[in-house]
């Protein structure tokens, strides 16, 4: 991947797919979901 790529995704801005992050998750010997937390929608509505 691009060093442009690999910034956006520890910025938050992009994601990897589910590939990319299973390898990095294993190359690393990490958790998937610590690495790439989905984010929370949340709502403001009443």
């Amino acid at each position: 991947r691009s060093e442009n790529t690999v910034k956006m995704w520890l910025c938050g801005r992009q994601v990897p797919d589910e590939l990319t992050q299973s390898i990095i998750a294993r190359r690393y010997n990490l958790n998937i979901n610590g690495l790439f937390p989905k984010s929370e929608v949340q709502s403001n509505e009443i």
